[in-house]
């Protein structure tokens, strides 16, 4: 049972190591929410590089969902470019791959939707 209220928007915040940034500067966008100011949220490519590099099942259905919402038109090679520029530091999955498998649904997905 959760104590938020169904209103409130559900945020997730992310620490990214300085480093990082500096050779990944994030393309955030600023977003005024009303009582708490002006919020600068990462955009949906920065959010995809991520959730792929996670990998995890849950982040690869967020990725799927993103770019159903978004139609697809997302900066696609943006994306694919970090995500080989990760795939050589990730040992497990294969970001790239979880990204082109999440693409080929978000794909269908709309297919089926607009037909």
């Amino acid at each position: 049972c959760s104590s938020r209220p169904k209103t409130a928007p559900l945020l997730t915040f992310r620490w990214v190591h300085r480093d990082t940034t500096r050779r990944h500067p994030p393309r955030a966008v600023a977003v005024d929410f009303p009582g708490l100011g002006p919020l600068r949220l990462t955009g949906p490519e920065d959010l995809i590089i991520h959730k792929c590099a996670a990998g995890r099942a849950r982040d690869m259905e967020d990725v799927v969902g993103i770019q159903i919402r978004q139609r697809l038109g997302l900066h696609l090679e943006l994306i694919r470019t970090w995500l080989r520029q990760f795939r050589e530091a990730i040992e497990a999955d294969d970001p790239l791959k979880l990204f082109e498998g999440a693409t080929s649904q978000a794909e269908a997905a709309l297919h089926r939707r607009d037909n």
